[in-house]
């Protein structure tokens, strides 16, 4: 019996495995899919935890899509931070907060939600594809809005920005096919 408590990868189990014979090898090989890793953050250094809190002094919705990033720039901050679902620790829903500036996961802009209030975002992990992208745009901008939206994307590596350029040629291309115009395609670029 493989005692998995202390390994928070699958690549610890797997070096462990192997170091420990062929019994153990296909131990692990008939309990492996039941594996569920823990992730444990590293910090490599605090250059996009200071730039969140830099730019979230002047207000507006920090978009992030991992929970630890999350929580630290709560507790660092006093910022609130909404989850998966629309709410914060208290139970108060996104919608209702009236905050100047929010920590929200991409996760807790579900569906109509509406959060126009806040003219200003960050996103610190830019979504991968158009449709994801257009609904974070989205959630901020509305059609016939009176306050201009200015969304600012925080790109630490050259993989970022490939993200950026491939959802703007794709939603370009889906303008070209299908005469459809995303808010992707409405946004500026800079």
């Amino acid at each position: 019996m493989i005692e998995l408590g202390h390994f928070n990868t699958e690549l610890q189990v797997r070096r462990w495995a192997a170091k420990n014979g062929d019994a153990t090898w296909l131990a692990w090989e008939t309990i492996q899919p039941t594996f569920i890793p823990r992730f444990v953050p590293v910090w490599l250094n605090d250059r996009a935890i200071t730039h969140c809190k830099e730019w979230g002094r002047d207000g507006g919705i920090i978009w992030t899509d991992h929970r630890a990033f999350a929580a630290r720039l709560s507790a660092e901050t006093g910022w609130r931070w909404f989850a998966g679902g629309g709410k914060d620790q208290s139970g108060l829903m996104i919608e209702e907060c009236q905050d100047q500036t929010i920590i929200a996961s991409r996760q807790a802009n579900g569906t109509g939600r509406n959060l126009q209030r806040w003219c200003r975002g960050l996103i610190t992990a830019f979504p991968g594809n158009g449709r994801d992208a257009e609904q974070l745009l989205g959630r901020q901008h509305r059609d016939g809005q009176m306050c201009p939206v200015h969304i600012d994307v925080l790109t630490a590596c050259r993989a970022h920005h490939a993200d950026i350029a491939k959802v703007i040629d794709l939603s370009h291309q889906e303008y070209e096919e299908m005469g459809r115009m995303n808010k992707v395609l409405t946004a500026g670029w800079g």
